[in-house]
């Protein structure tokens, strides 16, 4: 329906509900949306609009439903889900199908803000950041702005010490990764602001360094038996259960992190070199992997057998419609690892990341070194795989008992 003259609206909310149907909508939603449209097509009769229309549609949802409220945060399910049911017609009016929602608009980043923002986000591609962490970055910078306008300041120009201190303060409580990313952020921007003459001070020198008592962070890695137990709770004859099980392996096999394994494409399965080539997320450079026979058959499952109709590029989908990306893989680890009725610490790693730490001990057992560890797991220096040292406890008991042996003579 791309380009094509609107239709009648009666006749574009019966291809709504055909399409919701196709895409395996439950029955309550599409009866939900139905009763949505039904009230909808009456506004629009009373206007003597009998198309769709994008003001009547706001007009609508404003004086039923009162949408959107700007004097709350968070609308009720039961509005969002009114809104949702027009969002679709005028999807389907203007591009034929049912689009992914889009992000939440950060509501603090004002237009008195938004130019020091930009600044900020073009200093942030120049490093070949990419979308998301962009978008985690505004949201952080989204709660600085809050906190400024609770204290009266909106404008860059108005920042100071002593609110940046204050703000500072808030952080108390959070994790020392949260917080030092947090600060990191904030040193940056606030960087870009003085270089690029928004500000007439170099405020990132205002944001203090967080102390933590410091000690080595071992990882956390998953015992043999319990990677086993993990993959037998796969139910491997259920479409979601293929497209999992083909995610776990290369999660355990390959390591890759939660963003790559979630954004595998079909470009990146080399067939005929059997390889996994694709650019990481995290730093932007080429991976190239095996593509071992165990993994290369439950991919081909999971197409051939599990993977819904769908025109995303990803390999691994959602299987609720819209079938487009998942929105996190690590949820797949945590799932079966409950299922498996595996114990694991609450306050430590037990999602993808620990199973990247597992591959490594597993390579650090069989003598593999630490250059071509790094190398598999993608880090951008050898630096970054130094951690899993940690993990090699046999050599570092050998070494110990060496050091006995020397100090015994």
């Amino acid at each position: 329906m791309l380009n094509h003259s609107p239709v009648p609206l009666s006749d574009l909310i019966c291809q709504a509900e055909r399409m919701m149907r196709k895409l395996n909508y439950s029955d309550e939603c599409i009866r939900r949306n139905i009763t949505t449209w039904h009230q909808f097509i009456k506004y629009s009769e009373y206007s003597n609009v009998l198309v769709f229309d994008e003001s009547i549609a706001a007009s609508f949802l404003k004086e039923r439903y009162n949408y959107p409220n700007l004097a709350v945060k968070r609308h009720s399910s039961f509005i969002n889900s009114k809104a949702n049911a027009i969002r679709r017609l005028s999807d389907l009016q203007q591009h034929g199908r049912f689009l992914a929602r889009e992000k939440k608009k950060l509501m603090f980043i004002t237009p008195e803000f938004k130019p020091s923002v930009n600044v900020f986000m073009d200093y942030c591609k120049k490093r070949n950041l990419v979308e998301d962490t962009l978008y985690k970055r505004q949201k952080k910078l989204n709660c600085f702005f809050e906190h400024m306008l609770l204290m009266g300041i909106q404008r860059p120009e108005d920042f100071t010490s002593q609110a940046i201190s204050e703000y500072m303060i808030t952080l108390t409580g959070y994790s020392r990764q949260t917080a030092n990313e947090i600060a990191s952020i904030l040193r940056q921007y606030f960087k870009s602001l003085y270089l690029n003459n928004l500000i007439n001070k170099d405020l990132s020198e205002s944001i203090p360094k967080i102390h933590y008592p410091t000690q080595d962070k071992i990882p956390v890695v998953w015992d043999e038996s319990n990677i086993e137990k993990l993959l037998q709770q796969v139910d491997r004859n259920s479409p979601i259960g293929k497209r999992d099980y083909a995610l776990l392996l290369i999660v355990i096999h390959l390591g890759l992190r939660d963003g790559d394994v979630r954004e595998l494409k079909f470009e990146n399965i080399k067939w005929n070199a059997n390889i996994i080539e694709f650019i990481q997320s995290k730093t932007s450079q080429s991976l190239s992997l095996p593509l071992l026979p165990e993994i290369g058959n439950a991919i081909i499952d999971y197409l051939k057998n599990g993977r819904p109709d769908s025109d995303s590029t990803n390999i691994f989908i959602k299987h609720t419609a819209p079938y487009d990306a998942m929105k996190k893989a690590g949820n797949v680890v945590t799932k079966y690892l409950r299922l498996a009725h595996i114990p694991v610490e609450c306050d430590r790693q037990h999602g993808i990341h620990s199973l990247r730490h597992s591959l490594a001990n597993r390579l650090l057992s069989q003598n593999v070194s630490l250059d071509i560890i790094s190398g598999i797991l993608g880090h951008a220096t050898i630096n970054s795989s130094k951690e899993y040292m940690h993990l090699d406890i046999d050599n570092l008991r050998r070494c110990a008992l060496e050091v006995g042996e020397i100090n015994d003579k």
